[in-house]
């Protein structure tokens, strides 16, 4: 079993889905944990269904996609314990409406996924590598998706959001500093709101429920919490496809 006794992670998107089953596992293993996202309830109950497991994950509302707000929540963290070991940049936006051609897509439905899915990634790895750097360990996980790897019809602002996160991913993790590594997972078709929303056409019957194979969020999490863990420590650079 993996233990993370008195390590300080951060999840950003941990209100639901991928990010909260992420802050769970970690927190279960023993990590302080801070679910950060703008739905202020459902941290809260990230948080709740921690404790009742006996988990200490602390709920913080912020948008990834602002640097002051990003900054001072990456500096509270470290504060606690005088130390940052994990940081998933989670948080993402899909698209809200049925997928569509390129032509039809609005510049600003554009420019609100792009300051989420990559300003929002960017920033977080720019504030986590900067406390990183200076105590010398420390692991990044972005969420990116297998349309960063192989694209898709019909989300072209989604897709190309996605092949951006890869894309800083791997700037980084070719550094190949010492004690730090920067890695992504690729999920596919998994049972999370968001990604149920951009599911492709013939995947969710009339009742909601998933009609071909897929991971659960707790599925994604497992792989989080093993690259936060030592077992990982010479892992770096990987685009890890999970469902």
């Amino acid at each position: 079993m993996i233990q993370l006794d008195g390590k300080v992670a951060i999840v950003t998107g941990a209100a639901s889905g991928i990010g909260r089953a992420t802050a769970l596992k970690l927190s279960a293993a023993g990590a302080l944990v801070y679910a950060i996202d703008l739905d202020a309830s459902g941290a809260a109950l990230t948080a709740s269904l921690a404790r009742a497991l006996g988990g200490e994950v602390v709920p913080l509302i912020a948008d990834v996609s602002c640097e002051e707000e990003v900054e001072a929540f990456t500096r509270r963290a470290f504060a606690e314990r005088r130390r940052l070991d994990l940081v998933h940049n989670n948080a993402a936006l899909a698209p809200a409406d049925p997928p569509r051609r390129t032509a039809d897509w609005d510049e600003a439905e554009l420019r609100a996924i792009l300051a989420v899915n990559v300003r929002g990634v960017f920033l977080g790895m720019k504030h986590a590598l900067k406390l990183m750097e200076r105590q010398g360990h420390g692991a990044i996980v972005n969420t990116a998706s297998v349309y960063g790897q192989v694209g898709a019809p019909f989300a072209a602002p989604y897709v190309a959001s996605k092949h951006a996160v890869l894309g800083l991913t791997d700037a980084e993790a070719r550094r190949q500093r010492r004690g730090i590594r920067v890695n992504a997972i690729c999920p596919g078709l998994v049972r999370s709101p968001m990604a149920l929303r951009a599911a492709p056409r013939g995947s969710i019957t009339d009742k909601g429920r998933v009609s071909i194979s897929a991971a659960t969020a707790d599925d994604v999490a497992e792989v989080v919490l093993w690259l936060a863990s030592d077992g990982a420590r010479h892992v770096n650079g990987q685009h890890i496809v999970v469902g």
